[in-house]
């Protein structure tokens, strides 16, 4: 997987650079032969050290450190080890802050240092930055980039409160707000899914449709579920609840599975290990990912080989598959329960605000549906977006459709 590949070829630069230092640095066919690749490809990733700085044809360049090249090695810098303890005392996934920092430090070939001058520290700061930026492509957004300086410059004691150039709002307007699957196509998706890969990466599918998570969470939570029962005229009713603790909010939240097919999954599941065994998560995550994009090419929501611009939707299923899930998910529970973002928003989001700008936002179609119920007031029309008017009724018509009536 991509991610495999880049890890490889991370640590073929690394090696490449250690041996390219000190007084006697290594040849072609030497390091080659110790590295056990061929000649042609040791020699094209020297060439993209010598090209970027990092080395010279004779030597070291002993102003390019390892670390700057190498995200693991940026982590072990002293000022950054800092850093990353003050993330965690603040309940933040450091992760968020650090990648950005190192792509920046990177590209302007210079250590983090740099953004701690005595003096005139946040136009230093700021010509930096626009130094950074002209490496850019005005396509993209620098948001990440922009909070993570902001962090950074948080943690140095130098905030950067009233800057115009490094702003902390964000650029996002909502753009995949209305991105979500019909509950006909989240059928599909778990009939693919079983088809394609197993039960197990349908229930992982059906764990993220449920319940929301985000993926680093998600592929190492273990299958905890409480069953509850709900009666419902003459019938008791089986949800199941489940608690999930989310880092980047430093949080936990309070989980309803209401889909007897995803449910009963969970019921076999074991509760002591992942709901994928055979994969490390960050593997099992780019499976996923990778199947996703099969699917949604199949059902049209992309097309094979296109690109896309950021804030279009195409540009959501194609580059973020799995989180696709989640704005998909948080549309339907919004169908689920009645439109209430209050009550939707208590299962995963700090505000309604935050869930209806930028996940699920109300459309006049939903409007128009207000009161509806496909439990005990359908319409005369029925759709594949179904509504509800609660979880109960939700969880009782789900029952009549999908429930082991034995």
């Amino acid at each position: 997987m991509k991610g495999e590949k880049r890890k490889d070829q991370m640590q073929l630069l690394k090696m490449i650079h250690q041996y390219s230092t000190g007084e006697k640095p290594l040849g072609l066919k030497s390091m080659a032969q110790i590295l056990k690749k061929p000649v042609s490809v040791v020699g094209y990733y020297r060439k993209k050290l010598v090209d970027g700085g990092f080395i010279e044809k004779s030597g070291m360049n002993p102003n390019m450190p390892i670390w700057l090249f190498d995200r693991n090695e940026f982590r072990k810098v002293p000022l950054i080890q800092e850093f990353i303890n003050y993330c965690k005392r603040e309940g933040n996934d450091h992760g968020r802050y650090t990648n950005p920092l190192f792509t920046i430090c990177q590209r302007l070939q210079i250590g983090p240092s740099e953004f701690n001058a005595p003096e005139n520290s946040q136009q230093k700061t700021e010509d930096l930055y626009m130094k950074f930026l002209t490496h850019w492509d005005e396509k993209l957004t620098d948001e990440r980039y922009r909070k993570a300086l902001r962090k950074f410059s948080a943690f140095l004691k130098k905030p950067l409160t009233e800057s115009k150039i490094i702003y902390g709002k964000s650029d996002s307007k909502g753009d995949y707000a209305t991105v979500h699957l019909s509950d006909t196509e989240i059928t599909g998706l778990y009939n693919f899914m079983n088809k394609e890969l197993s039960s197990e990466w349908m229930l992982m599918v059906g764990v993220f449709n449920e319940m929301f998570p985000r993926p680093d969470v998600a592929f190492k939570w273990k299958p905890t579920v409480e069953l509850q029962y709900v009666d419902v005229n003459d019938d008791s009713i089986e949800i199941g609840g489940s608690t999930v603790f989310e880092p980047k909010q430093d949080k936990h939240y309070d989980k309803l599975i209401l889909d007897p097919r995803i449910l009963s999954l969970l019921k076999e599941a074991n509760p002591n290990k992942t709901i994928i065994t055979e994969y490390a998560p960050q593997k099992a995550e780019a499976i996923m990912a990778e199947a996703l994009r099969v699917y949604y090419t199949q059902i049209g929501k992309i097309e094979e080989g296109a690109k896309y611009e950021k804030g279009v939707p195409g540009w959501l299923y194609s580059n973020r598959p799995i989180y696709t899930l989640r704005h998909s998910s948080a549309t339907m529970w919004l169908r689920r329960l009645a439109f209430n973002a209050g009550l939707v928003a208590t299962m995963g989001w700090e505000d309604p605000k935050t869930l209806t700008t930028y996940y699920a936002r109300n459309t006049v179609n939903n409007i128009l549906q207000a009161g509806r119920c496909y439990y005990h007031n359908p319409p005369n029309k029925l759709t594949d977006k179904a509504v509800y008017c609660s979880a109960t009724h939700c969880a009782a018509h789900l029952y009549k459709l999908y429930g082991d009536k034995s």
